[in-house]
């Protein structure tokens, strides 16, 4: 594999007639609900906690209300790096590669799980020590309306020091040594507030997801994240996920 000072990964994906889930490492990378035609890519460094065997989890599923998957469906993925110190997107390496074909019969869904390596020149914390999550479903949902209220009070300082260890993260993973995490979330206030979104209501009933039993999540009836804004006139949304972890008892933001 060739020596790339600051390789930047991402999994691509194109898919026609059907759902999908892409994790990495157990976290979720890219989730697609809606159908259709999607051919996009997504970064996936702030997954990768180190150098070594990455495991890559993928579900297809049929579109919404249906039960079975289409004959005509398909997903094709690969995962690829570049040198993001040069820049250099045409000197691309693929390190795996996932094509469902001609499928038959009435399939309710696909799974794989597999791997691939990654070479990354940091190692993190991330979530790889973390604590089993067991039994604190209203412990979670507890610290998520604290966090929704320093949402809601735009409160940056309070907001930045919730996450300071997942910006501290991923701005390491991503190669990001000049990142002013609370003037991007200064913008980021702004930019909603220009788009004339709303924070929504949090939850009445949440659902709490855990991850390998090492990460969670709270999200809302719809599955969307508990920090969704949203435009009610032109139905422009930005959502913002949380993934938790545990430490001596103590729940933080780790992604």
């Amino acid at each position: 594999m060739k020596k790339y000072k600051e390789p930047y990964y991402l999994v691509e994906f194109n898919s026609s007639i059907c759902n999908f889930e892409i994790f990495i490492n157990d976290l979720p990378a890219f989730i697609h609900n809606t159908g259709g035609i999607i051919s996009s890519h997504y970064p996936i460094n702030h997954l990768i906690l180190e150098s070594g065997k990455q495991i890559i989890s993928v579900r297809i599923l049929p579109l919404k209300g249906e039960t079975s998957l289409r004959k005509d469906s398909f997903l094709k993925i690969k995962v690829f790096f570049f040198d993001a110190f040069t820049n250099d997107y045409s000197n691309s390496i693929e390190v795996f590669q996932y094509n469902n074909t001609d499928l038959d019969g009435d399939i309710p869904l696909i799974e794989i799980s597999e791997f691939f390596f990654a070479e990354v020149p940091y190692a993190l914390s991330g979530w790889g020590n973390s604590e089993e999550i067991k039994d604190c479903d209203m412990e979670l949902i507890s610290f998520y309306k604290h966090l929704y209220k320093s949402f809601e009070g735009r409160d940056v300082e309070k907001i930045y020091q919730i996450f300071r260890t997942k910006f501290n993260e991923i701005n390491t993973a991503m190669y990001l040594d000049d990142s002013d995490d609370k003037k991007d979330l200064t913008k980021l206030f702004k930019q909603i507030d220009e788009g004339e979104m709303k924070l929504q209501p949090f939850p009445l009933n949440p659902l709490v997801i855990l991850y390998n039993n090492k990460v969670g999540n709270v999200i809302r009836e719809n599955r969307e994240p508990v920090i969704y804004y949203k435009n009610n006139k032109t139905n422009e949304e930005f959502a913002f996920p949380v993934f938790v972890n545990m430490n001596d008892g103590d729940i933080s933001v780790i992604r």
